[in-house]
């Protein structure tokens, strides 16, 4: 998270307008995956998703920084990303990065205006 501050900061001070995506919770392990699995990944990421979140303040206008939820548009409120936008536990399905390409053309237009 301190590195994302700096990122942001840097990039805001060299007059940039930064776009940031939440991470996408992981698929539901395969029952071999279980062994070595740890569910606290899902509370890391909701941590860090959180922060990232709130990054934009409640004006991303005058933050310059806009953030592009990733893991809502795809997760939604479930506990883990459904298995139509997954192609394996960590990976994106096309139908996922077709949502995720249209939502960051409408930020890339909202940017023009």
């Amino acid at each position: 998270k301190a590195r994302l501050d700096r990122f942001v900061a840097a990039s805001r001070a060299a007059g940039a307008t930064v776009v940031l995506t939440t991470i996408v919770r992981p698929a539901s392990p395969p029952l071999w995956r279980r062994l070595v699995w740890s569910d606290r990944v899902f509370d890391l990421v909701d941590d860090v998703n959180r922060h990232i979140r709130g990054l934009a303040g409640s004006d991303a206008r005058d933050s310059g920084v806009k953030v592009l939820d990733a893991d809502r548009l795809l997760a939604g409120g479930s506990s883990s990303l459904p298995a139509h936008y997954a192609t394996d536990t960590l990976h994106l399905s096309g139908a996922a990065h077709d949502v995720l390409s249209q939502e960051l053309r409408k930020i890339a237009a909202a940017g023009k205006e």
